[in-house]
């Protein structure tokens, strides 16, 4: 049994999702370099590291280091998240403090928030090649670990030089307290999980009295199990898909909707319907297995939507350039926008909207905003849940701060602008700043198109993805397929195959100008 889209389709979840906190980079790993190795990593380490890998179950492995980067799959083929990029900065911007054992907690908080367990992979012994802070990160890990009540220890030691140890392994552990959901769930944030001047998960500083209450009660439905979820899903929790890098954040793979288009209807009608098959089913139910033209969609991050809820139609319609504005569909209740923000194919223009057709996608929880065909036959009244529960849900997430930026770097500056990539990723949208893109929907190519059409838009139209935030991905696009930035821009096509031009034949500095710059968003 599987979930149709009739004559009100619906898409999965919207964005070029998710890349996690540190890029994913260019480094490898050259054996017997030392302006490379600055640690000395030697043979007898990595046969240590490599075996141990493949015997002990645990969390990913956090590269700390450019030093270390390539070791974990070079030697066991389980793969590695590199933090390296974003925790050298955040420690070097208090070198000159010794005393103070926070550096680069910040940036390691948001990844702890991303699993339940990571194993942290570290340099125990410098050489004179580290001229730099990798002495400082487990410092930096402990003070993360007790920020968010997390409990670190070390797992393991690898190889010795002149009877020092060379790697070691530290596991941050935030318990296995589960609310009965599948799979990994979003953790609140803590007090003190500030991440460059923004706090992720946390509500916008102009919210009213009134509006705060609802955000708090929002955010406990937004975390908790939801009500007759399922037979099928892909998620027990709104928490559950969006908790990269904390709550209210984007998803993975684990969690990730397919939807694919029947072919064209006999009756003439422009295309099939479109079908959401969703990943578990409860027990006694067996889920459908996709066909061979499912596509992904990946959940994504919610932080700042009721700013881009407040956008204003016209201001949207007069960004389209050769793009076009799509039209929300009819239902659903204040702001009454008519033109669509929300939605990898822009059909939804209001966060209640996007609230109930996401519990009637991700979850099979049937809801009014889905009007008659909001049935999912599991033998329970419809609809599931009433308007005040999805208004409640709204509430949080309307209310959630936008990430902001994390600096600013003006040489690219400079490039996002020559090779147009500003045309279409606008950087303001008032009152939504910083958020990088028009809203409006536009042709992207061969390449990207997934051949399902959906209200306005066609196979291979997408809405502009929101830049905001982007540091804090771990894949690109919307179905997840590029895992660095190179390959996410060199995917556009169609209306940016321009810009990508423009990006292909500049300067090797240009180029890499760019990609700082995407860094700071």
């Amino acid at each position: 049994m599987v979930a149709k889209r009739g004559g009100n389709p619906m898409v999965g979840i919207a964005l070029a999702t998710a890349i996690t906190i540190a890029p994913l980079v260019a480094n490898t790993y050259r054996r017997g370099d030392p302006r490379n190795l600055a640690i000395s990593i030697n043979l007898e380490a990595e046969r240590e590291l490599g075996e141990h890998l493949q015997r002990t179950p645990g969390g990913p492995v956090i590269v700390t280091s450019t030093n270390l980067v390539g070791i974990p799959d070079a030697v066991s083929g389980l793969p590695e998240v590199r933090l390296n990029d974003a925790l050298g900065p955040a420690m070097g911007d208090c070198a000159e403090q010794p005393d103070n054992h926070d550096c680069g907690r910040d940036v390691i908080v948001a990844v702890i928030n991303a699993f339940r367990q990571a194993r942290f992979l570290i340099p125990l012994r410098t050489v004179r090649y580290d001229k730099g802070w990798e002495h400082r990160i487990s410092d930096a890990i402990a003070s993360a670990a007790d920020a968010v009540g997390a409990q670190v220890r070390e797992e393991a030691h690898f190889g010795t030089r002149q009877g020092v140890p060379v790697l070691a392994l530290l596991v941050v552990d935030r318990g296995s307290e589960s609310n009965g959901s599948h799979g990994r769930e979003a953790q609140q944030p803590g007090a003190n999980e500030k991440v460059s001047g923004g706090q992720l998960g946390q509500p916008r500083a102009d919210l009213t009295a009134a509006e705060r209450a609802a955000f708090d009660a929002g955010q406990q439905l937004f975390t908790q199990r939801l009500p007759a979820v399922g037979p099928f899903y892909n998620g027990q929790s709104c928490g559950e898909c969006h908790a990269i890098p904390t709550v209210g954040g984007s998803g993975d793979l684990e969690h990730v909707e397919y939807i694919a288009a029947n072919p064209p209807a006999p009756d003439g009608r422009p295309h099939g319907e479109i079908v959401v098959y969703r990943q578990h089913a409860l027990p006694g139910w067996t889920a459908a297995t996709p066909p061979a033209n499912v596509r992904r969609r990946i959940a994504p991050p919610l932080y700042g939507l009721g700013l881009i809820e407040r956008i204003p139609d016209a201001t949207i319609r007069a960004a389209c350039g050769r793009g076009h504005a799509a039209g929300a569909k009819g239902q659903g209740t204040l702001p009454e926008n008519s033109v669509a923000r929300f939605g990898v194919k822009a059909f939804l223009g209001n966060i209640p909207d996007f609230t109930g057709s996401m519990l009637d996608s991700e979850s099979n929880v049937s809801n009014p905003l889905e009007g008659e065909g909001s049935n999912d036959g599991d033998g329970f009244a419809d609809p599931e849940v009433d308007l005040k529960f999805i208004e409640t849900l709204a509430a949080f997430v309307r209310g959630l701060a936008p990430p902001g930026r994390n600096g600013n770097d003006a040489a690219g500056e400079r490039a996002f602008r020559s090779f147009g990539c500003a045309v279409c990723h606008m950087p303001d949208m008032p009152p939504a700043t910083d958020v990088f893109s028009d809203f409006c929907v536009h042709r992207m190519g061969d390449v990207l198109a997934d051949g399902i059409p959906d209200h306005d838009t066609k196979g291979d139209e997408f809405r502009t993805t929101p830049l905001q935030g982007l540091r804090f991905r771990k894949l690109y696009l919307h179905d997840g397929r590029a895992t660095t930035l190179e390959s996410a821009i060199t995917a556009h096509g169609g209306e940016a195959e321009w810009a990508v031009r423009a990006y292909q034949e500049a300067t090797g500095d240009q180029r890499a100008a760019l990609r700082r710059f995407l860094d700071t968003l």
